[in-house]
């Protein structure tokens, strides 16, 4: 542990050379050639000579992280690497790493850069859903709820809700029960992909450490939501920290044997299912209350999801460090952005004055901070009062990770209007949401970030892993959803229904489903994808009937392609 203070204040007190943050991040260009009548893909790679790098290693990895190829050592002129790989692989990751010689002491340095290389071809399901609500919201907020599970299941989504405790603050007790209620779920549901969690859900703490640096104020056990994610209370120990913390650390923070406050610092297993909080909890620069607070989020996420709501930008980028530390905080927003839109198509600005007015579907700011603010970037006290235009955000400042006190920006992001569902503090470790760009969603993001080792390397490598990384928002949220269709009509003849709708221009097919008495949850109801814009059933039904009708769109990108259904338009027909 004290290895960890050490690097810490090491990189804080550490200058950097004067090379570009976005140096750190070189895409060589790749084509794709499909063009050939076997089971393989070519894909050549085009290094441009480049003054500052020096060599390059090029790692291909599939889904699964086994790993395809490895190109090591490449001398950076004009040349062309070409390789194959299997159309069987439909998600394949490529990392590109460049080597460069600090010209301060002469030190070895890396950067990297990501990209999938994605062939899908098939809709991307998510997984079963479990909801978590604190009891007291539940009462106050029971219509919006019922409203949002809705939506989520015109998602294609199969959520199950469940009540647990309320703790406002730090309850180990509470911990302990609702972590019972999700291992009682998870017995009976394996396929658990995600946790919703709703309202003032007890939180775990654990750890012995601090993340932003700032030892004398928040060393120590840390808020952690990935308690609930890993299905083993046996790995979560409280047996071996029993440390007199700094005179000036937060009582709050203070982690000694059994008081409930977990020992480790890092996952002791790896993360199983993806996890989310929609907390509005002690926020009192908004004039709303917490129940109207979550309301408004229900709405907002019903209008993204929808079309309703779309931004105008693909992502900014507010860069408040600059370029003095060695960590180069902002490669982590530049890896994103440039594999999921290409390179240097995102807005590198001061955002202060303009998130009011202009809108963005990626918003990255980092600067000093406190628990409310990113100094000069984002306020509470400001975003309470006006709009703040970006969907999924991450921010990055000191304190700002305290995201469990009160009127914390993360949390402000996401209670403002009219757009915002998702923060996250980045960098420490790394968060890569650029597999968004391949159809998946926000809480895939944060799993695959939270569990990563070394297959995905950056500037603080010492902070992988770490319990503290909490997803504030919605976690089964995708980047993009293909604008709704409706039914022209539904005629029953016989015993056979016939279902008709206008034609999409750019739609490759259809789905729909149904829920009748017989089913808890939508299934589908053709076996193929709808080619026209008509379809005709002889399926029996039971009662009550729920039609959803679905638009698949093929989405081609920078990173290859895959498939997205619109959510569903309802028609109700009583049988």
């Amino acid at each position: 542990m004290l290895n960890l203070i050490l690097y810490i204040l090491i990189v804080f007190s550490s200058k950097s050379n004067e090379i570009p943050n976005e140096k750190f991040v070189v895409f060589p260009n790749f084509e794709i050639d499909s063009n050939y009548n076997d089971d393989f893909y070519r894909i050549i790679l085009n290094i441009k000579e480049d003054d500052l790098f020096e060599s390059l290693d090029v790692t291909i990895n599939d889904i699964d992280q086994n790993k395809l190829a490895e190109l090591s050592d490449f001398e950076l002129s004009d040349i062309q690497l070409p390789f194959t790989i299997n159309k069987k692989n439909e998600l394949v990751l490529i990392q590109y790493k460049t080597v460069f010689t600090d010209t301060i002491d002469n030190s070895k340095n890396f950067g990297y850069g990501y990209r999938y290389f994605s062939n899908q071809n098939r809709i991307q399901r998510i997984g079963k859903t479990l909801i978590l609500v604190d009891f007291k919201i539940q009462n106050e907020i029971k219509e919006e709820l019922n409203d949002y599970i809705h939506t989520l299941e015109k998602s294609g989504i199969k959520c199950d809700l469940r009540r647990t405790q309320r703790a406002e603050e730090f309850d180990a007790k509470k911990v302990q029960q609702t972590m019972a209620i999700v291992q009682e779920y998870h017995k009976d549901n394996p396929d658990l992909e995600n946790i919703i969690i709703i309202g003032r859900v007890p939180f775990a703490m654990s750890g012995h450490y601090t993340p932003d640096g700032h030892r004398t104020e928040s060393y120590g056990a840390w808020p952690t939501d990935l308690f609930y994610a890993i299905n083993s209370k046996t790995l979560w120990q409280d047996s071996s920290i029993d440390t007199t913390p700094p005179p000036d650390a937060f009582p709050w923070h203070h982690n000694i044997k059994a008081d409930g406050k977990f020992d480790p610092g890092y996952l002791p297993n790896d993360v199983e299912i993806n996890i989310g909080r929609i907390d509005m909890y002690n926020l009192p620069a908004f004039e709303e209350s917490e129940a109207q607070l979550i309301k408004r989020y229900f709405q907002k996420n019903k209008n993204f999801r929808t079309g309703t709501i779309t931004p105008e930008n693909n992502a900014i980028l507010d860069d408040g460090w600059g370029n003095i530390y060695r960590e180069k905080f902002s490669t982590e927003a530049i890896i994103n952005y440039n594999a999921i839109f290409g390179e240097n198509n995102y807005q590198k600005m001061k955002s202060r004055t303009i998130m009011d007015k202009e809108s963005y579907l990626f918003f990255w700011g980092g600067a000093s901070g406190g628990t409310n603010s990113i100094f000069d970037i984002v306020y509470t006290d400001e975003i309470s009062n006006q709009n703040f235009n970006a969907v999924f955000n991450t921010v990055f400042g000191s304190r700002a990770v305290e995201w469990s006190v009160e009127d914390n920006i993360m949390r402000a992001i996401i209670a403002s209007e009219p757009m915002a569902l998702t923060a996250r503090w980045g960098v420490r470790p790394f968060f890569y949401n650029f597999p968004m760009g391949v159809g998946k969603t926000i809480g895939y993001c944060h799993t695959f970030s939270a569990n990563n080792t070394y297959l995905l390397s950056h500037g603080t490598p010492v902070f992988h892993r770490t319990i503290h990384q909490t997803l504030i928002g919605d976690p089964t949220l995708k980047m993009y959803y293909p604008a709704q269709i409706n039914f022209k009509s539904i005629t029953k003849l016989n015993d056979e229904i016939t279902f008709e709708w206008d034609k999409q221009d750019n739609a490759v097919g259809y789905n729909i489903y149904f829920k009748d008495d017989n089913l808890k949850h939508y299934e589908l109801l053709n076996e193929e994808w709808i080619r026209e814009n008509t379809f005709i059933s002889d399926k029996k039904f039971k009662g009550k009937i729920s039609f959803l009708l679905k638009k698949v769109e093929k989405i081609q990108n920078n990173q290859g392609s895959y498939f997205e259904e619109s959510i569903g338009s309802e028609w109700i027909v009583e049988n």
